[in-house]
C-alpha cells in the first residue's frame, strides 16, 4: 500500500483490506501478506470504505 509521505492512516486501511480480502466466500486456508510503504507521493487519507473497496474489487475481478 502506497501511503504517501505521511502514512499515519495506512496501517488501519491495510488491516481492513487484508481482513476483507476473501469477501463473502468461505475459504478454509487463506494467507494474506501486506505492507505499507512511505514514498515521495502525495499523502493518502482515509475515505469511505477505508480499504475494503480496493480489496473487494481485486477479489471479485479474479472471480470473474
Amino acid at each position: 500500500l502506497d501511503g504517501g509521505a505521511y502514512a499515519h492512516t495506512s496501517k488501519p486501511v491495510l488491516e481492513n483490506a487484508a481482513f476483507f480480502t476473501v469477501g463473502p466466500y468461505v475459504c478454509d486456508n487463506v494467507f494474506v501478506e501486506a505492507a505499507v510503504a512511505r514514498t515521495n507521493n502525495p499523502p493518502a487519507g482515509a475515505m469511505r470504505g477505508f480499504g475494503v473497496v480496493q480489496a473487494n474489487f481485486a477479489a471479485e475481478a479474479q472471480m470473474d
